[in-house]
């Protein structure tokens, strides 16, 4: 009876219970919302989508209202997203003790300091064209194993691209498979956990169709890993944004120890002889993220890809071996010197080497040394080159390319094609690679942060460098920060200031301190000395036509520092 009498308060509280539930997630969604957009969530689900609705229909002036409203929140969403998240992140990575943060308030990582030489970083780079086929877990096991027989220690940065990850149909060229990608990334973790005994974990995953890229960081680095972005480019048909995802590629750049790298999955146009549409592809792609990059949002803008401390190309490139004669020929000259091992007169013949010695492509961009077969095209299920009436030429599609503008960090250890993988027309290829990272002339955060970082930045303290002996009435000065959006907005006008207030302003505060309100500085993430927020949130307001003095506001008091014409009375 007492059972059932429980039951019966549980199902009569059950209502109240998820009201309660409901509101207090809403409620928290707002809150959130108000930090990264400046407004509450105005979706369903919203702690105001909640609230009662008056009964009855709405009049023109009340619906009028409300657009207005409505248009006012995307505005100020908009201004947040654009133009003042770089100050919030840069803030945020500064208390937590990330990349943009002084070298005194840094926390250290467990592979060492970027300044000290260079960290030393192995990534598994790997490329598969996977036909349409799915990846079970015993695949996916040889593959990696293909790659760690080589050097046993646990790779800090695993880089697997995919192509043909689903088969191009019509459906599957206007959106993307997303259960499929899950599925394949639960079995990547799975292998990944099982092979070295520890979860590592995912910092991008980007898709494209069939061009899929995964990327996932040892626990023991994840710490030095800051500023992930990931990007698609799509190149396949139609015009401008409405371009297919049938060829194309997809990227991961981040800063790790403070270098920058730049992980790209890529699939370029097929065919023998369209050497040149692979490489109007490739100019595509880097274009394409170069535009990505320089765009001031979401942590940007950071340097170009042929620009970061190291960028890794790889995928399906579809260059041919090209031995001249009719097809026929072409065939039997590949295939014997396959069968003799005589890989140096294979890439002889190489259409990416002509292409980079003719400098159409991949400019700069060093690979490791070829000492496997052709990895395309095999008869699906076997070993066998292309048996069927096409009689396709073996050749090395599967390629990892990497560029070192900065210098020459990075050092091949192994470069291996897995033949025991049968599923495909094409076998996966893996290149092992030893990166020494913040070794370059470029080491530190500053130079991929963007404007509004390196401001925020330059405003830390130290706290290193005070002398908590000394006199404590004499902090060391707040240096004055720039925003990233000064060069595009007349601040001036946004916010009412004439040239002559701001003149005057100047000649009325001392040379130690900064403008009575410096609105790039406030963006930046940081509040200057001038403008005191607590004594302005206390309620206080100078009297009308008074002047605006922050250091005496704040004090009760006023001052000179903006000319009474400036102030509304």
């Amino acid at each position: 009876a007492l059972s059932s009498t429980a039951e019966q308060v549980a199902r009569a509280c059950e209502p109240a219970l998820l009201a309660s539930l409901q509101q207090m997630w809403s409620t928290t969604g707002d809150a959130v919302s108000m930090q990264y957009a400046g407004t509450a969530n105005i979706g369903k689900g919203s702690a105001s989508s909640l609230q009662p609705e008056a009964s009855g229909k709405r009049s023109l002036i009340e619906r009028a209202k409300g657009t207005v409203q409505q248009g006012r929140i995307a505005v100020n969403r908009y201004v947040h997203e654009t133009f003042l998240e770089d100050g919030r992140q840069a803030a945020i990575e500064s208390l937590l003790g990330g990349a943009v943060a002084p070298a005194a308030l840094r926390r250290s990582s467990t592979l060492g300091s970027s300044g000290g030489g260079g960290a030393r970083v192995r990534l598994w780079v790997g490329t598969w064209n996977v036909n349409g086929k799915v990846c079970s877990e015993a695949l996916l096991s040889e593959w990696f194993r293909n790659g760690a027989q080589h050097e046993p220690a646990a790779p800090d940065i695993y880089s697997i691209g995919f192509q043909e990850f689903v088969d191009l149909t019509a459906r599957n060229v206007l959106s993307d498979d997303v259960s499929r990608r899950k599925e394949c990334a639960a079995r990547v973790e799975a292998v990944l956990t099982s092979l070295h005994g520890e979860r590592y974990v995912a910092v991008g995953m980007e898709q494209c169709v069939g061009v899929l890229l995964m990327v996932y960081v040892h626990p023991r680095l994840v710490s030095a890993v800051t500023h992930v972005r990931a990007d698609v480019i799509k190149c396949g048909f139609g015009v401008g944004d409405a371009r297919a995802g049938n060829k194309g590629g997809t990227a991961v750049r981040m800063a790790v120890h403070g270098s920058q790298l730049c992980l790209i999955n890529a699939h370029l146009p097929a065919g023998a002889s369209h050497a040149d549409e692979r490489n109007d592809t490739f100019d595509e792609i880097v274009a394409g993220l170069q535009k990505a990059y320089g765009e001031r949002l979401r942590g940007g803008p950071f340097p170009s890809p042929l620009e970061h401390d190291l960028c890794v190309f790889a995928g399906d490139l579809n260059y041919r071996l090209e031995p001249g004669g009719a097809k026929e020929e072409q065939n039997q000259v590949v295939r014997d010197a396959v069968a003799q091992g005589k890989w140096g007169k294979l890439l002889q013949i190489d259409q990416l080497r002509a292409q980079q010695r003719a400098g159409l492509a991949f400019q700069g961009f060093a690979e490791a040394s070829i000492d496997f077969q052709p990895t395309y095209k095999y008869d699906a299920g076997t070993s066998r080159y292309d048996s069927s009436e096409k009689q396709r030429v073996p050749s090395y599609c599967d390629r990892v390319l990497w560029l070192e503008p900065q210098g020459a960090a990075c050092k091949p250890v192994a470069y291996v094609a897995c033949q025991g993988v049968l599923v495909s027309d094409h076998k996966p290829v893996t290149a092992l690679l030893d990166w020494s990272a913040g070794s370059s002339q470029r080491t530190s955060a500053e130079s991929a942060a963007s404007p509004a970082q390196q401001a925020a930045e330059a405003s830390l303290i130290d706290f290193d460098a005070i002398d908590l002996d000394g006199d404590a009435s004499a902090p060391p000065p707040l240096p004055s920060a720039e925003s990233a959006f000064a060069d595009e907005f007349d601040l001036s006008e946004m916010f009412g200031f004439s040239a002559a207030a701001e003149g005057a302003a100047a000649s009325a505060t001392p040379p130690s301190q900064p403008a009575a309100f410096d609105p790039p500085a406030f963006a930046a993430g940081s509040a200057p000395a001038a403008f005191d927020p607590p004594a302005f949130a206390a309620g206080g307001a100078p009297a009308a036509g008074a002047a605006f003095d922050a250091p005496a506001f704040s004090a009760g008091g006023m001052g000179a520092a903006m000319p009474p014409a400036q102030f509304p009375a």
